[in-house]
C-alpha cells in the first residue's frame, strides 16, 4: 500500500517533498493509517486533534491514543476542543454539520498561523460511495455525483483510491493502533444506514462492487475537475464579484446551451436552488425587470439584461459603502464604475450635466467621498432648489418605479450629499462664475 500511496501522490501532484502538511487525525483506523504512511515516507507533517465533546471518555481516550503515538514519534501535536452542541444550537444545524465547520475554520486558521502548506484528511474510497448513494436520495447535480475530489486548494485527501478493507489490512500488518467510533454503529444517522444497510446489498448483487467503483470514480473525478475548470472560466466572463456580490451577465448566459445550470452553478453557494435558476433562465429574454428571488441572506434582482445578486437581512439590503481619495482616480465594483478628474475651470467651461456625469465646484468638494445607496432620511438640495428635500419624496416627485429607488446611489461629501447619480446634483456645489476649478464626476452603473 505504500508504494500504491506513493503513485498516488506523484500522479495527482497532491504534495511534494519541501511542503508542510497538517494532518487531521482522529484515532479511527483511516487517520492513523495516514499517518503511519506519511511518517514512514519521512514527510514533514504535524497532527491535528478535535475534541468535539459528543463522546464523553470515548472522546478523551481517542485524544490520548492520537498524542501518545505523536510523542513515540516526535510529531508535532495540536489540539482544540470544542462545544459542538452549543454550536449547532445558536446556529440552528446538525451535529454532524456542526462539527465539519468547526475542525476546518480551525485546521485553516492553524495552518495560517503556524504555516503549514496542506491540509490532508483521511477520506477514502468507501465514504465517497456512501456520500454519494446519499446525495442521490437527496436529489444534487453533478458534484454530488462526484462529491469528494483527491485536491481542492490546499485541502488534500491522498487516500481516496483506497478501501476501507485495505487501509484496515494495512493498519493489521503494519501494527497500527487505532480506536472505534462507536457512533459509526449507530442507526440514528442516514450514513450508517448506507453503510450497513444498503452497501451489502449491493455487494451481494455486485461481490466486486468496489474494484468496479474505484475504476469509475477515477473517471468521473477528472471529469469533475475538468468542469470546475470550465466553470471557472465560464464564471469570470459571466460575473462580476466583489466579496459580497454578483452581477451576472444574463445575455452571455443565454450563449450556452444549457443557461439554467450553468446559473445554478454560479449562485448555489449564495442559497439559490435550480428551481430558482430555472425560473429566471427561462424567464430571459422577456420576462419583468425587477422580478426579485430570495435565499437565506441573499437576494437576486432581475434586470434587463443583467442579474444583480446582493446581500439582503431581515427583510432589508445589507448597506455597502465604498469609499474614493484623492489618490483614487478610479473605482470599480460589481454594482458601478466610478471615477473623477479636476481641472481648470477655462479648460472645460460650463458642461452639461449627463445621466453618467456631474460638473462641481472643486474647491467646495471635500475627499474622501463616500458612495452607497440611498437610505432612508437622506436629505439634499436638489439643482434649482433652496432647500433640502428628503431624497426618498424627490424620487417620488421624479416618478422614479419601485425597483429601480433599490438602485439609486448617492456621492457624499463631508455628510453632505453632492450627487445622486442619474438625477441631479445637490445645488450647494453648483458652478457658479466664482467657479476656479471644475471637479468631473462620472458614474456608470451599467444599467443604460
Amino acid at each position: 500500500m505504500q508504494d500504491q500511496f506513493i503513485g498516488v501522490i506523484r500522479e495527482k501532484n497532491l504534495f511534494q517533498p519541501e511542503d508542510r502538511l497538517l494532518v487531521a487525525v482522529s484515532g479511527g483506523v483511516d487517520s492513523m493509517v495516514l499517518a503511519h504512511l506519511l511518517k514512514n515516507l519521512k514527510f514533514d507533517f504535524a497532527v491535528a486533534h478535535v475534541q468535539f465533546q459528543l463522546r464523553g471518555e470515548d472522546s478523551r481516550a481517542d485524544e490520548m491514543l492520537v498524542r501518545e503515538y505523536c510523542k513515540k514519534w516526535a510529531i508535532p501535536f495540536y489540539c482544540k476542543s470544542f462545544d459542538t452542541k452549543k454550536y449547532a444550537t445558536e446556529r440552528k444545524v446538525s451535529i454532524q454539520m456542526a462539527a465539519r465547520d468547526l475542525r476546518y475554520a480551525w485546521f485553516n486558521e492553524l495552518a495560517e498561523v503556524e504555516g503549514f502548506t496542506k491540509i490532508l484528511t483521511a477520506h477514502h474510497l468507501d465514504d465517497v460511495l456512501e456520500t454519494i448513494i446519499l446525495n442521490l436520495a437527496r436529489g444534487t447535480g453533478l458534484s454530488g455525483i462526484a462529491p469528494i475530489i483527491s485536491i481542492e486548494g490546499n485541502l488534500c485527501r491522498p487516500l481516496l483510491d483506497f478501501s476501507k478493507d485495505e487501509i484496515v489490512g494495512y493498519a493489521k500488518e503494519q501494527e497500527v493502533s487505532w480506536r472505534e467510533d462507536k457512533s459509526n454503529l449507530s442507526p440514528d444517522y442516514l450514513r450508517n444506514k448506507v453503510r450497513h444497510e444498503m452497501i451489502p446489498v449491493l455487494k451481494q448483487i455486485n461481490p466486486g462492487l468496489i474494484p468496479t467503483f474505484r475504476a469509475s470514480y477515477k473517471r468521473l473525478e477528472y471529469g469533475v475537475s475538468y468542469y470546475k475548470d470550465h466553470l471557472k472560466s465560464v464564471s469570470t466572463t459571466l460575473a462580476k464579484k466583489s466579496g459580497s456580490g454578483l452581477m451576472i451577465d444574463l445575455k452571455q448566459l443565454h450563449q450556452y446551451p444549457d443557461p439554467a445550470v450553468i446559473l445554478w452553478e454560479v449562485i448555489k453557494d449564495y442559497g439559490f436552488n435550480f428551481s430558482q435558476a430555472m425560473d429566471i433562465a427561462g424567464s430571459y429574454p422577456g420576462g419583468r425587470p425587477g422580478s426579485t428571488y430570495y435565499a437565506h441572506g441573499f437576494r437576486l434582482i432581475r434586470d434587463r439584461e443583467t442579474l444583480l445578486l446582493e446581500p439582503w437581512k431581515e427583510g432589508k439590503m445589507v448597506s455597502e459603502e465604498w469609499r474614493v481619495t484623492r489618490r483614487d482616480q478610479t473605482l470599480n465594483t460589481p454594482l458601478f464604475d466610478f471615477s473623477w478628474e479636476q481641472v481648470a475651470y477655462n479648460q472645460s467651461g460650463l458642461s452639461e450635466h449627463t445621466e453618467q456625469e456631474a460638473m462641481l465646484d472643486g474647491e467646495l468638494v471635500s475627499f474622501p467621498l463616500t458612495i452607497r445607496k440611498w437610505a432612508p432620511g437622506d436629505k439634499f438640495v436638489p439643482l434649482g432648489m433652496k432647500g433640502k428635500k428628503k431624497l426618498s419624496d424627490f424620487m417620488i416627485d421624479q416618478k422614479i418605479p419601485l425597483n429601480l429607488k433599490e438602485r439609486v446611489f448617492v456621492v457624499i461629501s463631508n455628510n453632505e450629499i453632492i450627487w445622486v447619480p442619474g438625477h441631479r446634483i445637490d445645488d450647494r456645489f453648483k458652478v457658479t462664475s466664482k467657479t476656479k476649478k471644475l471637479l468631473r464626476l462620472i458614474f456608470d452603473s451599467g444599467h443604460d
